[in-house]
């Protein structure tokens, strides 16, 4: 008696079978590759916040009032800071820096940016560079110094003065911050006001004491961001940063 195979039609049923297990495989293969390549780019994305938003604080934490010019100053359309020299000890700083940031406009979108000047000993030095900062954050270019660290739909700024969060460029709660030295201030011989900050030569003539009173630092800096598309954690962060020498009751 002759032994009997499998029919076309049964031949058939089986492979159809078999596609449809290797195709469910496969979905559940390429399903688990995405989400391992979402969550990749998700902790990608934090932490290049976290650096950004990190880089931020450090540079507000080591804000100095040098008495040439104010130690912070927002225009609406860049930062600029004098800060103490992150790669030195306040004790023993030779330098500080001016830092700039800004929202730029490039062929990728709109970008938040962060540039910073060599380390500065006079008080040209100093003037120069926060010229330079105000410049490249209003479009110009720089030779060095500049780091694009996200993208950026917007972004908003506010000092805390008087008891409250004001336009950086208002005259609220900033009064002494803009009132004209004292009549008969004798000259000053130092170029720093604040005893941890670094000494200035004497290359400029010097300043009059009282051109930038300890106000001009505020109390505190609250920044808004609009996060951009390119990051997967988009929408509205605020950071609100406390001025460390503040006094208790404040």
């Amino acid at each position: 008696m002759r032994a009997r195979g499998f029919t076309l039609v049964e031949m058939l049923v089986a492979i159809a079978v078999m596609a449809v297990v290797a195709l469910l495989g496969w979905r559940a293969i390429d399903g688990m590759q995405r989400g391992r390549d979402i969550n990749r780019d998700h902790a990608a994305g934090l932490q290049r916040l976290q650096a950004a938003t990190g880089q931020w604080t450090a540079d507000l934490d080591a804000l100095i009032d040098t008495g040439e010019i104010r130690p912070i100053e927002f225009d609406g359309q860049v930062l600029r800071l004098t800060r103490n020299d992150a790669l030195q000890s306040r004790l023993d700083s030779e330098g500080l820096r001016v830092v700039a940031w800004a929202r730029r406009d490039g062929p990728g979108g709109s970008r938040w940016m962060r540039w910073q000047s060599e380390p500065l000993r006079s008080r040209e030095a100093l003037a120069r560079a926060w010229q330079a900062g105000g410049d490249w954050g209003r479009g110009g270019q720089a030779a060095e110094g500049v780091v694009d660290l996200l993208p950026l739909t917007d972004w908003q700024i506010y000092f805390h003065r008087g008891g409250s969060w004001t336009n950086p460029q208002s005259a609220i709660g900033n009064e002494a911050a803009a009132a004209p030295p004292a009549a008969g201030t004798p000259p000053r011989d130092d170029a720093v006001v604040n005893d941890a900050a670094p000494p200035v030569s004497d290359e400029a003539p010097p300043a009059r004491a009282g051109s930038v009173p300890a106000s001009a630092t505020p109390d505190g800096v609250r920044l808004v961001l609009d996060l951009g598309p390119g990051l997967p954690q988009g929408g509205r962060l605020r950071i609100d940063w406390v001025r460390p020498t503040l006094e208790a009751g404040r």
